[in-house]
Protein backbone atom coordinates (compact mmCIF):
# COMPACT_ATOMS: atom_id res chain seq x y z
CA UNK A 1 0.00 0.00 0.00
CA UNK A 2 1.35 3.47 -0.85
CA UNK A 3 2.13 5.70 1.66
CA UNK A 4 -0.16 9.17 1.69
CA UNK A 5 2.03 12.17 -0.08
CA UNK A 6 0.67 15.95 0.57
CA UNK A 7 0.92 18.16 -2.14
CA UNK A 8 0.66 22.01 -1.86
CA UNK A 9 -2.02 23.82 -3.52
CA UNK A 10 -1.26 25.26 -6.77
CA UNK A 11 -3.58 26.65 -9.01
CA UNK A 12 -1.30 29.05 -10.90
CA UNK A 13 1.11 26.02 -12.95
CA UNK A 14 -1.59 25.31 -15.79
CA UNK A 15 -3.41 26.98 -18.06
CA UNK A 16 -6.26 24.94 -17.71
CA UNK A 17 -6.74 25.75 -14.10
CA UNK A 18 -6.14 29.60 -13.69
CA UNK A 19 -6.44 32.68 -15.85
CA UNK A 20 -3.25 33.22 -17.51
CA UNK A 21 -3.45 37.14 -18.02
CA UNK A 22 -3.11 37.39 -13.61
CA UNK A 23 -0.09 34.88 -13.13
CA UNK A 24 3.22 36.38 -12.90
CA UNK A 25 6.21 34.90 -14.06
CA UNK A 26 7.59 34.32 -10.58
CA UNK A 27 4.36 32.76 -9.85
CA UNK A 28 4.56 30.45 -12.04
CA UNK A 29 8.38 29.66 -11.70
CA UNK A 30 7.50 29.32 -7.86
CA UNK A 31 4.01 26.85 -8.86
CA UNK A 32 6.47 25.23 -11.16
CA UNK A 33 8.81 24.21 -8.53
CA UNK A 34 6.35 22.93 -6.17
CA UNK A 35 4.96 20.99 -8.11
CA UNK A 36 7.92 19.77 -9.18
CA UNK A 37 8.93 19.03 -5.60
CA UNK A 38 5.29 17.41 -5.16
CA UNK A 39 6.07 14.67 -8.02
CA UNK A 40 9.59 13.80 -6.47
CA UNK A 41 7.61 13.21 -3.42
CA UNK A 42 5.70 10.61 -5.21
CA UNK A 43 8.07 9.11 -7.04
CA UNK A 44 10.11 8.29 -3.96
CA UNK A 45 6.93 6.82 -2.47
CA UNK A 46 6.65 4.91 -5.80
CA UNK A 47 10.03 3.79 -5.25
CA UNK A 48 9.82 2.44 -1.43
CA UNK A 49 6.92 0.63 -2.71
CA UNK A 50 8.55 -1.11 -5.08
CA UNK A 51 11.26 -2.18 -2.66
CA UNK A 52 8.82 -3.86 -0.84
CA UNK A 53 7.35 -5.65 -3.40
CA UNK A 54 10.86 -6.52 -4.83
CA UNK A 55 12.00 -7.95 -1.04
CA UNK A 56 8.07 -10.10 -1.14
CA UNK A 57 8.49 -11.22 -5.00
CA UNK A 58 7.82 -14.97 -5.38
CA UNK A 59 7.79 -15.48 -1.72
CA UNK A 60 5.94 -18.48 -1.88
CA UNK A 61 8.64 -20.07 -3.61
CA UNK A 62 10.31 -20.12 -0.04
CA UNK A 63 7.50 -20.29 2.10
CA UNK A 64 5.79 -23.32 0.38
CA UNK A 65 9.44 -24.64 -0.88
CA UNK A 66 8.50 -28.78 -0.05
CA UNK A 67 5.36 -27.99 -1.78
CA UNK A 68 6.83 -26.18 -4.81
CA UNK A 69 9.47 -28.55 -5.13
CA UNK A 70 7.13 -31.81 -4.81
CA UNK A 71 5.59 -29.79 -8.22
CA UNK A 72 8.60 -29.35 -9.67
CA UNK A 73 9.62 -32.80 -9.12
CA UNK A 74 7.30 -33.90 -11.68
CA UNK A 75 8.14 -30.96 -14.32
CA UNK A 76 4.93 -29.68 -12.86
CA UNK A 77 2.60 -32.48 -14.49
CA UNK A 78 1.38 -31.98 -10.71
CA UNK A 79 0.20 -27.90 -10.35
CA UNK A 80 -1.25 -27.81 -7.04
CA UNK A 81 1.66 -25.34 -6.12
CA UNK A 82 2.35 -23.67 -9.41
CA UNK A 83 -1.90 -22.99 -9.12
CA UNK A 84 -1.42 -21.41 -6.02
CA UNK A 85 1.31 -19.67 -6.24
CA UNK A 86 -0.59 -17.72 -9.74
CA UNK A 87 -3.41 -16.61 -7.64
CA UNK A 88 -0.93 -15.04 -4.97
CA UNK A 89 1.45 -13.64 -6.23
CA UNK A 90 0.05 -10.54 -8.12
CA UNK A 91 2.44 -10.44 -10.85
CA UNK A 92 1.59 -13.53 -13.08
CA UNK A 93 -0.33 -11.40 -14.94
CA UNK A 94 -0.32 -13.44 -18.29
CA UNK A 95 -2.70 -16.32 -16.71
CA UNK A 96 -6.65 -15.61 -16.20
CA UNK A 97 -6.42 -17.01 -12.68
CA UNK A 98 -3.38 -14.89 -12.07
CA UNK A 99 -4.56 -11.40 -12.50
CA UNK A 100 -5.77 -9.62 -9.43
CA UNK A 101 -9.08 -7.62 -9.78
CA UNK A 102 -6.83 -4.59 -8.95
CA UNK A 103 -4.06 -5.33 -11.26
CA UNK A 104 -2.23 -2.19 -11.67
CA UNK A 105 0.94 -0.68 -13.33
CA UNK A 106 3.47 -2.03 -10.61
CA UNK A 107 2.34 -5.39 -10.80
CA UNK A 108 2.76 -4.74 -14.71
CA UNK A 109 6.30 -3.79 -14.19
CA UNK A 110 6.92 -6.69 -11.86
CA UNK A 111 5.98 -9.07 -14.34
CA UNK A 112 8.01 -7.79 -16.75
CA UNK A 113 11.31 -7.48 -14.68
CA UNK A 114 10.21 -11.30 -13.83
CA UNK A 115 10.32 -12.61 -17.19
CA UNK A 116 13.19 -10.60 -18.41
CA UNK A 117 15.56 -11.35 -15.71
CA UNK A 118 14.38 -15.18 -16.23
CA UNK A 119 14.84 -15.21 -19.70
CA UNK A 120 18.31 -13.63 -19.32
CA UNK A 121 19.11 -15.95 -16.63
CA UNK A 122 18.20 -19.62 -18.12
CA UNK A 123 18.66 -18.31 -21.74
CA UNK A 124 21.70 -16.13 -21.57
CA UNK A 125 19.93 -13.16 -22.69
CA UNK A 126 17.07 -14.29 -25.53
CA UNK A 127 13.62 -14.17 -24.67
CA UNK A 128 12.35 -17.39 -25.28
CA UNK A 129 8.69 -17.03 -24.87
CA UNK A 130 6.98 -13.34 -25.44
CA UNK A 131 5.40 -12.46 -22.55
CA UNK A 132 4.84 -8.72 -23.93
CA UNK A 133 1.97 -9.94 -25.45
CA UNK A 134 -0.63 -9.01 -22.69
CA UNK A 135 -3.75 -8.07 -23.09
CA UNK A 136 -4.89 -4.48 -24.40
CA UNK A 137 -8.15 -4.83 -21.51
CA UNK A 138 -6.08 -5.74 -18.82
CA UNK A 139 -3.27 -2.76 -19.41
CA UNK A 140 -6.02 -0.34 -19.95
CA UNK A 141 -7.57 -1.82 -16.32
CA UNK A 142 -3.83 -1.68 -14.79
CA UNK A 143 -3.75 1.88 -15.72
CA UNK A 144 -7.08 2.77 -14.47
CA UNK A 145 -6.56 1.08 -11.26
CA UNK A 146 -3.02 2.73 -10.27
CA UNK A 147 -4.29 5.77 -11.61
CA UNK A 148 -6.95 4.78 -8.27
CA UNK A 149 -3.91 4.02 -6.33
CA UNK A 150 -2.04 7.29 -6.79
CA UNK A 151 -5.59 9.14 -6.07
CA UNK A 152 -5.48 7.59 -2.62
CA UNK A 153 -1.99 8.10 -2.36
CA UNK A 154 -1.78 11.60 -3.23
CA UNK A 155 -3.70 14.21 -1.04
CA UNK A 156 -4.22 18.24 -1.05
CA UNK A 157 -2.45 19.55 2.61
CA UNK A 158 -4.33 21.61 4.85
CA UNK A 159 -4.06 25.14 4.58
CA UNK A 160 -2.04 27.23 7.01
Amino acid sequence: MLDKVYVKKSETADTRTCDVSIVSKEQLLQSSVSHIADVKRVFNEIAEYLLVKAELHDCTKLTRMDWFYDDFKTGFATQGWYDMHRRAERHHIAHDDGVPMDVDLFDVLEHLIDNVTACVARTGNKLSYNYSDLNTELLKLAVTNTELKLLQCVELEADE
